[in-house]
């Protein structure tokens, strides 16, 4: 198993794990919290795989994103991600 594999899928198996005892009245929420240095395209590129990862495996849960900075582009690429 490679390092990115292994990353999915515990951070996939850890929400899952955590929405079962959830209340099944509303829908499930995520906060996630993001912080980056906005001049490092790497370090900015990690929210939107984040954000992908939890759309594609919990269409259900309404998620929040609560950046840090959103300077040089990275709005931008947040946005896109959407």
């Amino acid at each position: 198993m490679n390092r990115r594999h292994f990353l999915a899928s515990t951070a996939v198996a850890a929400i899952a794990a955590s929405l079962r005892g959830a209340d099944t009245k509303r829908a499930p929420r995520i906060l996630l919290r993001s912080s980056w240095q906005s001049v490092n395209i790497g370090d900015i590129g990690h929210t939107p795989g984040a954000l992908s990862l939890l759309w594609k495996h919990f269409p259900e849960c309404e998620i929040t994103l609560w950046p840090g900075e959103l300077g040089h582009g990275a709005r931008e690429a947040i946005a896109k991600a959407g």
